[in-house]
């Protein structure tokens, strides 16, 4: 092989180990949960006719990364237990919403729909903590007090940045008692346009770079030296 066929491939080799990109992270966050629904129909948050403590109560969280993400086999917990296990090829796109209640039927409900695998989310109205996990990673997490007892939900205001307040006090909501799969005005999450960001990649020191590139063409070009060489030959 010549000396520049060599140098080439040393080369582009380096080029490609500082080039690969770094994956991309999603980014979901827990945005609305209903504890306490209100009593008589006012109460039924999954739409189905039926206003029931259990099966009304749910868990709203989006996808705020600019990319589908996977949430295969991903479970929602409270303090007590597992539970909910989101089922096989789970895909969740940018922006979208994922709903997971109690029980019962959910009806006309924006986003992915899903009702608790394990029956009941049984979220405590006096204060729990919901925990969002891949495995044993906590994805998103959200410890609420006795405010969630008020026959209502608790949402965030602004909705992806601000704290959880109750649903009816969020400007634009027009007294309403929830509002899942949607804003608290009942329009649909909005995100603003996020490039994909560029992986940081580790560039070295101009020197260092030198150096470095230097020593792979001595390596490319040079015959194998012998154990107390100083010098190596080069191939004619």
């Amino acid at each position: 092989m010549s000396h520049s066929r060599k140098l080439s491939n040393a080369l582009a080799a380096f080029v490609l180990i500082i080039a690969l990109p770094a994956p991309s992270q999603a980014v979901p966050i827990i945005t609305e949960i209903l504890a306490d629904p209100a009593s008589g129909l006012a109460g039924d948050a999954n739409g189905d006719g039926i206003r029931d403590t259990y099966d009304d109560e749910f868990i709203e969280f989006i996808n705020l990364s600019p990319i589908e993400i996977d949430i295969s086999n991903w479970t929602l917990s409270d303090s007590v237990s597992v539970r909910h296990v989101f089922p096989s090829a789970t895909l969740v796109p940018s922006g979208g919403t994922v709903v997971v209640y109690g029980g019962g039927t959910p009806t006309d409900i924006p986003g992915l729909v899903f009702t608790a695998t394990t029956g009941s989310l049984s979220l405590n109205n006096g204060g729990d903590n919901i925990v969002l996990r891949d495995g044993s990673t906590i994805i998103a997490n959200l410890s609420y007090g006795a405010e969630a007892g008020n026959n209502e939900s608790l949402t965030r205001y602004p909705s992806f940045t601000g704290d959880f307040v109750r649903h009816s006090l969020v400007p634009g909501a027009i007294d309403a008692l929830f509002s899942p799969g949607t804003s608290a005005t009942g329009m649909p999450y909005v995100l603003e346009p996020q490039p994909i960001e560029s992986p940081i990649t580790a560039v070295p020191e101009p020197a260092t770079l030198v150096l470095l590139i230097a020593g792979m063409i001595g390596l490319t070009l040079c015959r194998k030296p012998t154990p107390l060489a100083t010098r190596c030959t080069v191939e004619e």
